[in-house]
């Protein structure tokens, strides 16, 4: 029985490229489940970008309106503010008193 196939040998080598089928088919599934797992990853990494994108925006606006405003506010600033409404008061009462003289 040498020249001959053994029984055993077809069952086991059967065995084997159905097995070999079995796991390549799984992988298969499993290959096509990651790439769907992978494409919704991108999308909701996709939107997250947005919305940070969005709030840095909404952030350096804050921050220039802030600045605006303190500079606006800046010790300096208010101090020639009043001075200047100081003078125009003082120039305003002058009109006043050569309206009354007049």
């Amino acid at each position: 029985m040498e020249g001959s196939i053994d029984l055993r040998l077809v069952i086991t080598i059967s065995t084997l490229l159905v097995s070999v089928v079995a796991a390549s088919a799984i992988a298969r599934y499993q290959s096509r489940e990651l790439m769907q797992t992978v494409t919704g990853l991108r999308k909701e990494i996709s939107s997250m970008d947005l919305r940070v994108d969005r709030a840095e925006m909404s952030a350096a606006s804050l921050k220039q309106r802030t600045d605006m405003l303190a500079r606006m506010a800046a010790p300096e600033v208010l101090e020639l503010r009043h001075r200047e409404t100081a003078s125009m008061l003082k120039d305003i009462e002058h009109l006043k008193q050569s309206m009354e003289r007049s």
